[in-house]
């Protein structure tokens, strides 16, 4: 029987949730499977299985009414711009800027920084 290597990919998901008791299992159910970038940010690198164990664990921890819960697909960490302090378990996965490809970050936040303020 032969397996097919399963494909992992880069996701986002943040959540808001209302309740402090629900919020801090859903934060500790999320330590268990990505990587803490803020209190309710995580980002994940998962193959559909993982992908749908994530969402089925959330989704039994949510409650629909009050809470906001969504899951963002990402190319990689560094596709994601940000400013201020980083994690030290994420400096080399995290750089900011994206490395590869025909990106407009780069070229934007050169401009949005260099501009002159009134």
């Amino acid at each position: 029987m032969v397996r097919k290597k399963s494909h992992k990919k880069w996701y986002m998901l943040v959540y808001d949730v209302r309740e402090p008791k629900r919020l801090q299992k859903i934060h500790y159910f999320m330590k268990k499977h990505g990587i803490a970038m803020q209190k309710s940010v995580f980002i994940l690198k998962i193959d559909n299985t993982g992908l749908y164990k994530v969402i089925s664990g959330v989704k039994e921890l949510v409650n629909n009414r009050e809470d906001d819960v969504r899951i963002y697909p990402i190319t990689t960490p560094s596709s994601i711009w940000a400013a201020g302090q980083q994690d030290k378990k994420l400096e080399n996965l995290f750089v900011g800027t994206p490395k590869h490809g025909n990106s407009i970050w780069p070229r934007f936040i050169a401009k949005f920084f260099n501009r002159k303020r009134v």
